[in-house]
């Protein structure tokens, strides 16, 4: 089954639902400065995914201080839009050992068709140099936001920033056309939250 049912309601500007904020996770940074180290390189990161090729792998593995994860399908018109941006936003921080930027497929990947049709998705795009992850499904799960009753808002494109104690700096969907210099700013202040260890706004 090529797409996951539980995302097969994406579509338009976001592909879902608008979701309802979320409660923040309950660990915080230490109070007078030092944050913690990195939630997402132990249990919290412990998500099993693959590479493109087929290697097995974590979230973890990919994480630094602060880690963004941009998660993306391709029946989500919007995600691809956005790919491009992403990977000029792991440009802006290559080099930095305290910020990692990955993107997470949520195709079903099972079949080596789904793989290569997403490896073709990238290369269109001219994305090089941006980590790509599948089996996305458990890390949509985690990261997502949750109404109420504590069920999971499937809504994509989302862009989530993993601060050291595993709070979620979180915006969901794309605007089409803005100028790359907006978006990375605005990213960019996510992520710079993040490493003050700010409360996220969601």
């Amino acid at each position: 089954m090529r797409l996951l049912l539980a995302l097969t309601a994406a579509a338009a500007a976001s592909c879902g639902g608008v979701p309802s904020p979320s409660s923040s996770p309950a660990s915080a940074p230490a109070p007078g400065g030092d944050l913690p180290a990195p939630a997402i390189r132990g249990p919290a990161g412990q998500i099993h995914l693959r590479t493109l090729d087929g290697r097995p792998t974590t979230l973890a593995a990919y994480g630094s201080r602060v880690t963004v994860v941009a998660l993306w399908a391709t029946y989500c018109r919007p995600c691809l839009d956005e790919l491009p941006y992403v990977e000029a936003l792991h440009e802006m921080y290559r080099g930095r050992p305290d910020v990692s930027v990955i993107t997470v497929n949520l195709d079903d990947t099972s079949e080596p068709s789904m793989r290569a049709e997403v490896r073709a998705v990238l290369e269109h795009l001219a994305i090089d140099d941006t980590p790509c992850l599948l089996g996305g499904a458990p890390v949509m799960e985690r990261l997502t936001y949750r109404d109420q009753a504590g069920q999971p808002r499937m809504a994509l494109p989302l862009l989530v920033v993993v601060d050291p104690a595993f709070r979620l700096h979180r915006q969901i969907g794309f605007r089409r056309g803005v100028p790359r210099d907006v978006y990375l700013a605005e990213k960019s202040a996510l992520v710079e939250a993040a490493l003050r260890g700010d409360e996220p706004d969601d």
